[in-house]
């Protein structure tokens, strides 16, 4: 099982990290770059089907659900979970 620890969706945040790998986002989280916005009730997920992302000692998960024909859309996620 995972935490949710929070998720981009500013649309500007969203463009810049569209095509990047996992490993990118999460080191771009780490960094603390970006309009990240935590989760206020962390939920467990079940990171079946995620690739795990090692940074450093820790491992993440990164979960995308971006529409590119619409970057700008609100809806829009990049979701970030701490195994």
């Amino acid at each position: 099982m995972a935490q949710h620890i929070g998720y981009y969706n500013d649309p500007e945040d969203i463009k810049y990290l569209a095509k990047k790998t996992p490993e990118a986002i999460v080191r771009y989280y780490k960094r603390g770059c970006g309009a990240f916005m935590t989760s206020t009730d962390p939920e467990q997920s079940n990171a079946q089907g995620l690739r795990p992302v090692a940074v450093g000692k820790q491992k993440f998960y990164v979960r995308k659900s971006i529409s590119m024909s619409d970057l700008d859309s609100e809806d829009n996620f990049i979701d970030i979970y701490k195994a």
